[in-house]
């Protein structure tokens, strides 16, 4: 097991409150590790809802749907772990990391989403600063990727304030299903064909990070 799943395991288990905290102004802010109570699960679904042009799938959602997906695909998963953020204690976005790879040390974040909007603009890409030093800092990685919708400008001009490069453009075609839809890779046969929206791949290693400091 590597030291990731070690540091994972370890912060699930101890179920850190305010795992990670700082101040903005007058406004304190706080990661903490995301529960499955119905409040959570409440929120993660109304901003899934709200802000669905960014997942990969749609479908018709339920609390207790999501609430499973908090159990058994982030709590029970070794490979993930998710985060609510919290601004004075009220609960306004989330953000998760996944898939370590051991050949190049890295891992991806996930499902970074700011809900509510009233207070602290520009608290995402503090948010991001504060993950990124954690997990080159404190738990080792090399590398962090992501991954996200090409014409999502304004979450690719954060990731780049962060030190994120595009490293990869990827072709997809949507796939119907019987609640909604899907995004999956294409094969291009040729020059001439195009996808019917694509992927950004972007990257930050950790030489990179270190040089913008």
């Amino acid at each position: 097991m590597a030291f990731y799943h070690d540091i994972i395991k370890e912060i699930k288990e101890k179920r850190v409150t305010d795992f990670i905290k700082f101040q903005i102004d007058d406004k304190k802010v706080s990661l903490q590790i995301i529960d499955s109570s119905d409040e959570t699960a409440e929120l993660c679904l109304k901003w899934r809802n709200k802000y669905w042009q960014g997942y990969d799938t749609k479908f018709k959602g339920s609390i207790q749907k999501t609430k499973k997906w908090i159990i058994e695909q982030i709590l029970n998963n070794p490979e993930r772990i998710a985060f609510m953020i919290l601004i004075n204690g009220d609960k306004i976005g989330h953000f998760g990391i996944t898939d370590y790879t051991e050949a190049d040390n890295s891992v991806w974040f996930e499902n970074g989403i700011r809900g509510v909007r009233k207070s602290l603009p520009g608290l995402m890409e503090v948010v991001e600063r504060e993950l990124i030093k954690w997990l080159f800092d404190e738990v080792k990685i090399s590398k962090i990727k992501l991954r996200l919708f090409s014409n999502n400008v304004k979450p690719i001009n954060l990731h780049e304030r962060c030190g994120f490069l595009t490293v990869d453009t990827i072709p997809i075609k949507r796939i119907f299903t019987d609640e909604g839809w899907r995004w999956e890779k294409m094969e291009l046969k040729s020059d001439d064909e195009f996808g019917e929206r694509y992927y950004n791949i972007m990257e930050l290693t950790k030489e990179n990070w270190d040089m913008k400091k």
